[in-house]
């Protein structure tokens, strides 16, 4: 059990070192995975608790969603038992089950966008702390 707890540690402290990669990539406009160690040494805990927070607020999102959801599943999903009962093709069930998927499919295109910034945000901000200012820059 020591062992897994300390792998699982390994890891997770491993990722967060390299957590800057993707806001680097993005910012410098070319791959930079492995330069995401050096700009990370010294505030994996910063960084740890950046993600704990992030982490909270996006289960806290999804819980909300998985409320709402489960209520309309129920209310919609209710008119639906019978309609699906009585299918007979695969193209039977498309027929029951488009209007759903008409709301649902571009409802879910919009929160994962919304998901994706509130994910990506923080580490572009902490990339941001991490760089500095240009004047910081021009200083050094």
């Amino acid at each position: 059990l020591l062992a897994l707890v300390g792998a699982w540690a390994t890891l997770l402290w491993a990722m967060l070192r390299l957590s800057m990669a993707m806001p680097m990539t993005f910012a410098e406009r070319r791959f930079l995975l492995f330069e995401s160690w050096g700009a990370t040494r010294g505030h994996a805990l910063r960084l740890f608790g950046m993600l704990l927070l992030m982490g909270l607020t996006v289960f806290c999102f999804q819980l909300v969603l998985m409320m709402i959801a489960a209520v309309v599943a129920v209310l919609v999903g209710s008119g639906m038992v019978e309609p699906l009962r009585a299918a007979r093709s695969p193209a039977d069930v498309a027929a029951v089950l488009w209007p759903v998927a008409a709301v649902v499919v571009p409802l879910a295109a919009v929160i994962q966008a919304v998901l994706t910034t509130v994910v990506a945000a923080p580490f572009a901000g902490a990339y941001r702390g991490l760089k500095g200012t240009p004047e910081d820059q021009a200083d050094a």
